[in-house]
C-alpha cells in the first residue's frame, strides 16, 4: 500500500525510507504547459536503473503510466487533462519493482490540480537498499517534514 507523501517533500529531495531502503525523488522543473492540462515527467538519473512508473490513482479515468527503465531515463510523459471531478481526489503514485521483481506502489501525493498548467519534471535520484554501490554514495539526509 502506498505511503501518503508531501510535495514539499519532492521539491526538496527528500530521502523517503520504506522496507529497509530508501529512495530520492525530486521536482527538479517546474515550466509552463498547456493551461487545460497537468504534465508530469519521470526521468532517472544513475545509478537509478531498475523499472520506475508513476500513474494517477483514484480517478475515474485510466490516465495510464509514465515509465523508465535500465539506459530509458525519461523523460517519459504522463498527461492528465485539468478538470476538476476527474483529479480533485486522485493522486500520483510512485511505483518501482519490489519483491521478486512485483510493480509496487510506494509513494502517493494528492492535490494534483496544484499544478494545472504546467509540466512538473521528477526525477527519481536514487533507490538503494545499502550504503554504497558502483561509486555512489547515499544522499545526505533530508530536512525535517514540517509539523512532524
Amino acid at each position: 500500500m502506498s505511503e501518503w507523501i508531501w510535495w514539499e517533500q519532492l521539491t526538496w529531495g527528500y530521502r523517503f525510507q520504506q522496507t529497509g531502503g530508501l529512495d530520492v525523488i525530486k521536482i527538479v522543473q517546474v515550466s509552463n504547459g498547456d493551461p487545460d492540462q497537468i504534465r508530469f515527467d519521470l526521468t532517472t538519473v544513475p545509478p537509478v536503473n531498475w523499472a520506475k512508473a508513476i500513474r494517477i490513482i483514484d480517478s475515474p479515468v485510466d490516465w495510464g503510466w509514465a515509465t523508465t527503465n535500465g539506459d530509458n531515463r525519461g523523460p517519459s510523459p504522463l498527461v492528465v487533462q485539468a478538470i476538476p471531478p476527474l483529479v480533485e481526489n486522485a493522486a500520483l503514485e510512485f511505483r518501482k519493482a519490489a519483491f521478486l521483481g512485483q510493480d509496487t506502489g510506494f509513494y502517493k501525493v494528492g492535490d494534483l490540480f496544484r499544478y494545472r498548467g504546467k509540466v512538473v519534471v521528477l526525477e527519481w535520484r536514487w533507490d538503494w537498499g545499502g550504503d554504497e554501490r558502483d561509486g555512489y554514495t547515499v544522499p545526505d539526509p533530508s530536512p525535517p517534514v514540517p509539523g512532524a
